[in-house]
């Protein structure tokens, strides 16, 4: 049987795609050097990923007669090319070759802004109500400004009988998140050191943190000194790429709420640099590190899904308040959490 040369083009690029793809994905294991590895998975990735766009552009264009042919032929080609992408993956994992997932050590932080951390205390210290029953001191995520509403009206909610004094770092954390962190969280630990050696008898003094500032309050939560001084701790929205993740309420001092659709909550595969140095270079416009996020969408192909609905979805007006990383409905569960801390449990002079 003699094939067409539509035929052998699908059989080659079939072929060829399944050979890059699996090819790709044994580098990007085995490779020691992150930026390598991704470029590698960018190389072996890029052809059935442009197969697959190709199709997708063509498929529509077999309504028109003049055309047909040719983009028949794309079409037929590109679809080939993507399912070889799809099954050099499938037996690259099939003989147990999976990228590990990866997460953005403590060690792995810069050191933090000495400055920037002490005028962060010294802000939210001056606010502070030090007459007040309970202390709660929240960490801002990303852009957030102010104290969301609901964690507010929750706080007024729960804590029935006891006035609260409810505060915010004066921090509003950009998307140089990795250096974010190490300042919020050393802020943290001289908030709760300052606090912790003024507390008045039964004083409670609590935390909350959201999305980067969970992260923050979970990295300072590693020092002894921070975990015993506080009564309890909430967080929402962690990002997936820091590695202290605390199931439910953990030891009893701290409770985790994060959507498993939340797409910034997700565990990351590959280099985790990459993809915080990735959120900078998009928000700085370097067109040049395009590639930086087509290196994270071919190794975390679900997460890149939902990133892509979150972004579709808040486009539209109100679309904030359907996506997974907004937590206002849990934030009255968060603030009774804190509410329900033992009075005198950190201070021992209750």
């Amino acid at each position: 049987m003699q094939l067409s040369p539509r035929q052998i083009a699908v059989g080659v690029a079939f072929g060829a795609s399944t050979a890059a793809s699996f090819g790709a994905t044994v580098a990007w294991a085995t490779a020691r050097s992150g930026s390598a590895r991704e470029l590698l998975a960018c190389a072996g990735y890029l052809p059935g990923f442009t197969g697959a766009g190709a199709a997708l552009v063509a498929t529509p264009v077999l309504l028109a007669p003049r055309v047909r042919r040719v983009a028949g032929t794309v079409a037929a080609v590109g679809g080939a090319s993507a399912l070889g992408l799809v099954a050099g993956k499938a037996i690259a994992h099939r003989v147990g070759i999976r990228p590990p997932r990866t997460v953005f050590e403590d060690s792995m932080l810069p050191a933090a802004n000495a400055a920037q951390a002490r005028a962060e205390r010294d802000a939210t210290i001056a606010a502070i109500d030090r007459s007040a029953d309970d202390i709660v001191v929240w960490v801002p995520g990303t852009m957030r400004r102010r104290i969301p509403s609901e964690f507010a009206q929750g706080i007024t909610d729960a804590f029935d009988g006891r006035r609260v004094s409810l505060v915010k770092l004066p921090t509003h954390p950009d998307y140089q998140i990795v250096q974010g962190v190490a300042d919020s969280a050393e802020a943290v630990r001289l908030i709760v050191r300052d606090l912790d050696e003024q507390r008045r008898p039964g004083q409670r003094i609590l935390l909350a943190g959201e999305s980067q500032g969970a992260w923050a309050l979970e990295v300072a939560m590693q020092d002894p000194a921070v975990r015993d001084a506080i009564d309890r701790a909430v967080v929402w929205g962690n990002p997936g790429l820091q590695p202290h993740q605390y199931a439910g309420a953990g030891d009893g001092k701290m409770l985790e709420i994060t959507d498993e659709l939340d797409v910034v909550g997700r565990p990351v595969n590959g280099d985790p640099t990459l993809v915080t140095d990735a959120l900078m270079n998009v928000m700085d416009g370097d067109a040049a590190q395009a590639w930086r996020w087509l290196a994270i969408g071919v190794n975390n192909p679900h997460s890149s899904y939902l990133l892509a609905t979150s972004g579709l979805r808040l486009q539209t007006p109100g679309g904030f308040g359907r996506d997974p990383h907004n937590y206002r409905e849990f934030m009255g569960t968060a603030a009774r959490f804190l509410s329900d801390a033992p009075v005198g449990a950190a201070d021992g002079r209750s």
